[in-house]
This record gives structure tokens, sequence and C-alpha cells, in this order.
């Protein structure tokens, strides 16, 4: 059985509402959000919150701990909720090293989800946000820094299950149990 599972993909596309998903339909699974260690960081510094701070701190913990970096600050709740949760739901990973440095922790039986929209789908939601909200201009050098700095493109390209999610809820729902049901019963 699957004992990990992973979202990446550009901001916007849906990574978190997939991961709510899943999780009410797995009543024993736990959501680890990495960003709130970037946040977390970032008010440790003492650096003014936001995207700049953030994207500033993801990229000094990368260069100075490597490609995982962020794997590994998540690493002891992950092996916490790994003992004591049947799945654990990662969001989510910028980086294939990332994703390889998770599956060390559930015996390989892990799978890495791309959930993908197009840039103006992606830009709707992302304006649309409660809090972190981007405008397009933030999106695309965000998607940027995603792309040249952090590899997102080959975390995608690599990912087990791809999931287009440019409809609706309902739509993205039922995708998700359809693509899943195997994955989460061997």
């Amino acid at each position: 059985m699957t004992r990990l599972i992973a979202v990446t993909g550009y901001s916007g596309a849906g990574k978190t509402t997939a991961l709510e998903i899943i999780q009410r339909k797995r009543a024993s699974s736990s959501i680890l959000y990495v960003g709130q260690l970037v946040s977390d960081e970032v008010l440790k510094r003492g650096l003014p919150p936001g995207p700049a701070s953030e994207k500033a701190v993801r990229l000094q913990l990368r260069h100075e701990h490597g490609m995982a970096a962020l794997a590994n600050l998540a690493s002891p709740q992950v092996m916490s909720d790994l003992a004591t949760d049947n799945i654990v739901l990662v969001d989510a990973v910028c980086n294939i090293e990332e994703f390889e440095h998770y599956r060390t922790y559930c015996d390989q039986k892990a799978l890495l989800i791309a959930i993908e929209a197009n840039f103006d789908v992606r830009a709707g939601r992302v304006a649309n946000r409660s809090s972190k909200k981007l405008s397009r201009e933030e999106l695309l050098e965000r998607d940027e820094v995603e792309r040249c700095s952090l590899r997102t493109d080959i975390a995608i390209t690599s990912a087990g299950l791809h999931i287009a999610n440019e409809g609706s809820l309902d739509a993205l729902d039922a995708l998700l149990s359809m693509e899943l049901r195997s994955f989460l019963n061997h």
C-alpha cells in the first residue's frame, strides 16, 4: 500500500485542494504543508512575511543544504506521521530530490502526483485567493524561479500520476478517485 502521497506542480494548479480531497476520503491520513516550514523560517529569521522573504529563504536553504533541504526539515514530521497515520500527504514537492528523500522513509511506497493547469487558469485562481494572492506578473516570476532554480518541471515530468485540473472541484474529485484507487490499495 502506498504510504506517502506528494504533490508537485506550479502555484495555483490545485495541489492543496487535491490533497484535501484525498484526505477526506482517507480518514487515516495527515497533510504536511511544507510551505509552513518556510514561513516559520522567515519568522525565525526576523524577515517580513510575504512572497519575497519566502522566496529568499527557499533558495537560501537549498543553496546551503542541497535541493532536498525542505524535505530534510520536514523529516521529523514525516517520520512521526508515518508512525501514526496510514498515509502521509505532502504539500508540496518542488524537485525530484525532495521526493526521493521522502521515499526513503516509507520503503519506496510513495507516489508523486503532478497537478497541472494552464497559466490562465492558475492566474485566475491565485488572484482570487484569500491569502497568498499573486498577480499575473508575480505568478510568471514564481514560475520562472520554480523552473530555473528549483527544477519543478523535472519533478512534474517524473511524477507517477498526472492530473489535469482545469475544471470544477467535482471533476477533480472524480478524477482523483478514479486514478488513485489502485495506488491506495496496493
